[in-house]
């Protein structure tokens, strides 16, 4: 066993011995069957080979992580029950991973009334890089965007009447909008999803936590062209006192753009964005200047509205299309950039 397969496996322990001890979720059949670990963490980093596929774990009712592949889980697909892929950010290990997956999976069962959910912890390689932090993070943007093809042919394998929440953190998020607009048909990162299913999907939900993506990643005006077409609704934090959040614009040797995170979505007064899809949720005096991910999950504000994008909450308890507007404009509609 390599030293990455270990490290997978030791992390999936982790979550195996959470699963089996905490009293929020109970140690019945099939109770365990609907948590999932998905791994890209030994796809090489440069020129992955055409055929790389990630890799599939499952958590068996007798609460034995049980390897698995990509058949089985889609075998396991059921319209009745919400599909909720998280993605973590950068710095984390296999076990950060399903740390911070579990984190989710814990909030969700407190609001979700007994309703079954199927979580998939999105793991990818984002251990630390020794050295300068540039280096570090210009290597895991390109990473995360290699990874939004692989979430996106994973998603379009679906089945369409499934509902998919997509729930990501930091440079998470930006695969999570490459992923969407791959799916809606465009390039991305020199990626296209070349076998589309045909079969409109049902309405999909996003939530973009602390978001290390660009400003434009879900506008038509940048790189997020037809990405906001692909959901019904999208929860995206702001804080300008996230100090990492701050400095993404330095990512580069040039001034960049400002982070989705950051500054909120820009071209927002572009017509065809349908700014009634935004629910921008500042968190500058919740979080600070912080960029940590038991900070802004800890907001009441993500909290109180995580269970409603993950399709276990109707739509009267959730936020309602006027207040989703109010929302949205409550941000710049076009940021100027210096």
């Amino acid at each position: 066993m390599n030293a990455a397969l270990r490290r997978i496996v030791g992390a999936a322990a982790v979550l195996v011995t959470a699963l089996v001890e905490s009293p929020l979720v109970p140690a019945a059949a099939g109770a365990a069957e609907e948590v999932w670990l998905v791994s890209t963490r030994e796809i090489p980093s440069c020129s992955p080979p055409a055929e790389a596929r990630p890799r599939y774990w499952r958590l068996a009712a007798q609460g034995q992580w049980a390897a698995a592949d990509r058949a089985a889980f889609l075998a396991s697909d059921d319209a009745a029950v919400p599909t909720v892929f998280f993605l973590h950010g950068n710095r984390s290990d296999a076990d950060d991973a399903v740390q911070t997956g579990w984190d989710v999976y814990q909030c969700l069962v407190e609001q979700a009334g007994g309703r079954p959910l199927r979580l998939v912890v999105w793991s990818w390689p984002a251990d630390r890089i020794p050295g300068r932090l540039r280096p570090d993070v210009r290597i895991k943007a390109a990473r995360s965007d290699a990874e939004s093809r692989y979430l996106a042919e994973a998603i379009d394998a679906i089945r369409p009447g499934v509902p998919v929440c997509l729930v990501g953190y930091s440079f998470g998020t930006r695969t999570i909008c490459g992923a969407l607009t791959l799916l809606a048909g465009g390039e991305f990162a020199g990626h296209v999803l070349e076998r589309r299913g045909t079969t409109p999907r049902a309405a999909m939900r996003a939530v973009l936590i602390a978001a290390a993506a660009d400003d434009t990643a879900l506008a038509p005006c940048g790189s997020g062209a037809g990405a906001l077409g692909q959901v019904d609704r999208v929860l995206v934090t702001r804080n300008a006192a996230d100090h990492a959040l701050r400095w993404y614009r330095h990512m580069e040797r040039w001034r960049g753009p400002a982070a989705l995170g950051f500054r909120g979505p820009a071209c927002a007064g572009e017509p065809d964005t349908k700014p009634t899809k935004i629910e921008l949720v500042d968190l500058g005096c919740e979080v600070g200047r912080n960029h940590t991910w038991d900070g802004y999950l800890a907001a009441p504000a993500i909290r109180s509205r995580l269970a409603w994008y993950a399709f276990l909450q109707p739509m009267s308890d959730g936020p309602t299309p006027a207040s989703v507007a109010q929302a949205s404009e409550a941000g710049p509609s076009r940021p100027r950039r210096p």
